[in-house]
């Protein structure tokens, strides 16, 4: 199944919210487009027969575990029960990453995403006691309320450093999830929320440097860039390459579109660490890798993308893969456009 998504700030509300009501589709939920970053990625096409089950009627007790169905949940996550995990969830289970579109997925997919890339490695911790409510900003007041109940966890991913919300509908049921890679989750907060802000720069600071990069012929763009990743880890470098905005998109899932300053930061903390040991390799059979599908063709009609370069190493635990993209402008210049990102390999 290929999926097509805008980018927007709070494209998952709708899709969340749809994935709550009895025998919706993500054709039934239409999310405004922003930013016209297409990025097709690849999901299984048929629901399993938990995701053919149907839904149970609002009022209902949480299929696993007694008493408080949030309890439940926590100590199925922390535990990492799968099984149990896989009965709590409603049959369109939605996610999302933040600042993205959300997807659907049957219980027995999403378990599988859980076991290869954000539960298995990850150290979760889930806080009953926190009012996440009270504390997020205006923008994701429509999506919280769409749930009975909101729970707020830490701990998530390899580096144990992501956090995400986790939605419970008026069954006590586990019907979906806001992910939030580390250095992320200050999007969801509005400015006084009491949660800690980043210290603004001292006026006496100097500035930083412009960087000059040479984006008017392939060869010495592409080598600035592959140098900048590989040996130098100049994360400079990497957001002055970059497009605005730059996007990444993640096999198998949906993908988002960041500034410059946001992609650098998060490439630094999470994706693409100071101590990866990171390779790539020229003139890669991509399609075969991306099952059967053209890298260069998958961005949209407004990207001129004109290089695809495989690359592996990536991530705090070295296990991830990345497909670089250099695109073209009308005025003949290059720029990094974005990724493709496998976290636990394509």
């Amino acid at each position: 199944m290929s999926l097509r998504f805008p980018i927007v700030l709070i494209g998952l509300v709708a899709l969340l919210a749809a994935c709550t009501a009895a025998g919706t589709t993500p054709a039934e939920s239409e999310p405004a487009p922003v930013v016209e970053a297409e990025v097709t990625v690849q999901g299984p096409d048929s629901p399993t027969e938990e995701g053919d089950a149907a839904p149970a009627e609002e009022g209902d007790a949480a299929p696993a575990g007694d008493g408080d169905p949030a309890a439940a949940l926590k100590a199925a996550l922390e535990s990492k029960d799968y099984a149990a995990l896989e009965a709590m969830m409603t049959p369109n289970f939605g996610f999302g990453l933040i600042a993205s579109e959300g997807i659907p997925y049957s219980p027995a997919e999403f378990v599988e995403q859980l076991e290869l890339t954000y539960l298995e490695p990850a150290a979760v911790q889930v806080d009953l006691s926190r009012d996440i409510r009270a504390e997020v900003g205006p923008d994701y007041h429509s999506l919280l309320d769409s749930y009975a109940r909101t729970l707020y966890s830490t701990g998530w991913g390899a580096g144990q450093a992501d956090t995400a919300l986790l939605f419970l509908d008026e069954g006590g049921r586990w019907a979906g999830m806001l992910y939030m890679f580390e250095g992320l989750e200050t999007l969801l907060f509005a400015e006084g929320s009491g949660e800690p802000e980043s210290a603004a720069p001292q006026p006496d600071e100097p500035a930083t440097p412009a960087v000059e990069v040479n984006d008017t012929a392939l060869g010495p763009f592409q080598d600035t860039l592959l140098e900048a990743i590989t040996d130098r880890r100049n994360y400079d470098v990497l957001q002055a390459l970059m497009g605005d905005p730059f996007a990444i998109g993640y096999w198998r899932s949906e993908g988002t579109a960041l500034a410059p300053a946001e992609a650098a930061a998060l490439l630094e903390e999470e994706l693409l660490p100071r101590d990866a040991f990171v390779n790539y390799t020229l003139g890669a059979n991509l399609s075969s890798l991306l099952d059967g599908q053209d890298p260069l063709a998958i961005w949209g009609p407004d990207v001129n993308a004109q290089q695809a370069i495989y690359s592996t190493g990536w991530g705090s635990n070295g296990n991830g893969e990345a497909v670089l993209i250099i695109a073209q402008r009308p005025d003949g210049s290059y720029y990094w456009h974005g990724i493709l990102y496998a976290p636990g390999g394509f």
